[in-house]
């Protein structure tokens, strides 16, 4: 507005000492929502931890709406770098777990600048589900940032699938390309059915040879795309120093030829403070429980969703039944009402992943391991028959 004085006047108003505090957590928080870095910096620090009715803060509310600028200013200036793991909105999440959501690497970034100990809050159990979905959805960000970060992108889970497994099983070319050539993976690192990724990867070989001429022609643009900057490059420096283009651009190109591959350094395992247990690491967790037969670690397990399914929608009881943890199987079913009749991606339920492993068992050596494990899985199937036959009985009578 004019002022009296002929001047104009800012319509932006700063924060009263004695403003209402309602007032006041709207203004910080839609501040935050819009990227007004001004009206954040009118508040001291202190005041910048307030949160709304969802308990979401300034820092909540900025890392969902991918505002870098008000993220870091939070970070950095105002020190707010606990808020990243221990302020939990109304359904237990933090700004880290939201950080880490697809598209917003460049928050985690900012993350991982200002708050050191955000590197170590993963475990591994965590780290692998993460990998596994990301190699299942084609999700190339997020194997770039484990990459970045020092994870082993060979990992296994409690079925011995990698990343690559999935990534082949659901044809997602560009991980696959990732995993394979910038990250080196084995693609002949068995689960526990004995398939690798490059049983999958050979199946087929007309789609095979498509993947690797597709790659093929990847390389060769973005080495055309390096050549045509080089030449670009040089066209500049000759305009402007004079020098010979010819002798140059070999000179360039000879060193861009020499340049080592990248190959993956694994980093040093560091004892950490035990991460805070989200939804995905408890659902890990419950999982390798299952393979492992760990009763008790299921029983104490706060996550209520044991009908759920991992990447291939294998459940808990698909993974127990597998592995013949009868106890497991028995618990799952009986005390926490899993159907038997539950289904994977595959449409197989638990009896028929244990009708298949009882035949792999069959065709491998008679060791007395061997011999176990068949004793075992076929009592967990002749568990499920009954069981599926008694509910089959069951349902008739009352239809």
């Amino acid at each position: 507005m004019w002022h009296s004085s002929g001047t104009i006047q800012s319509t932006y108003k700063t924060p009263d000492d004695d403003e209402d505090e309602d007032v006041k957590i709207v203004r910080i928080l839609n501040s935050a929502s819009r990227g007004d870095i001004r009206l954040i910096k009118a508040y001291d620090a202190s005041q910048l931890t307030v949160s709304n009715y969802d308990k979401r803060t300034a820092l909540h509310i900025a890392v969902s709406n991918n505002q870098e600028h008000i993220v870091e200013y939070l970070l950095k200036e105002c020190g707010l770098t606990e808020e990243v793991q221990k302020a939990e909105d109304r359904w237990k999440r933090t700004p880290l777990m939201v950080a880490k959501e697809k598209g917003r690497s460049k928050i985690f970034k900012i993350f991982l600048k200002y708050c050191p100990n955000v590197t170590n809050t993963e475990n591994d159990e965590y780290k692998t589900f993460s990998l596994l979905m990301a190699g299942k959805n084609g999700d190339v960000e997020t194997l770039k940032r484990l990459y970045d970060n020092g994870v082993s992108m060979n990992m296994q889970d409690y079925d011995g699938r990698t990343a690559l497994h999935l990534a082949v099983d659901e044809w997602n070319e560009d991980a696959m390309q990732y995993l394979i050539y910038t990250c080196n993976c084995n693609r002949h690192l068995q689960d526990r059915y004995g398939h690798t990724a490059d049983d999958t990867l050979t199946r087929d070989t007309n789609r095979l040879e498509r993947f690797e001429e597709n790659h093929k022609e990847k390389e060769e643009h973005i080495t055309e795309e390096k050549h045509s900057c080089e030449e670009n490059e040089m066209e500049d420096l000759q305009n402007e120093k004079g020098k010979p283009r010819g002798t140059f651009m070999n000179r360039q190109i000879s060193r861009t030829k020499s340049r080592p591959l990248k190959h993956f350094t694994p980093k040093i395992k560091q004892q950490v403070a035990p991460p805070q247990v989200t939804d995905r690491s408890n659902l890990y967790l419950l999982f390798e429980a299952a393979a492992i037969g760990d009763v008790e670690t299921i029983k104490k397990s706060d996550y209520p969703y044991f009908d759920v399914g991992d990447y291939i929608k294998n459940t808990p009881l698909h993974i127990a039944a597998a592995a013949g943890h009868l106890n497991v199987v028995k618990y799952l079913v009986e005390d926490c009402n899993v159907s038997p009749f539950i289904r994977d991606n595959g449409m197989k339920r638990p009896v028929d992943v244990v009708v298949e492993q009882v035949r792999l068992l069959s065709t491998c050596k008679g060791t007395d391991e061997n011999l176990k494990q068949r004793v075992l899985i076929t009592g967990v199937r002749n568990y499920f028959i009954n069981k599926m036959e008694n509910i089959r009985k069951s349902t008739e009578k009352v239809g």
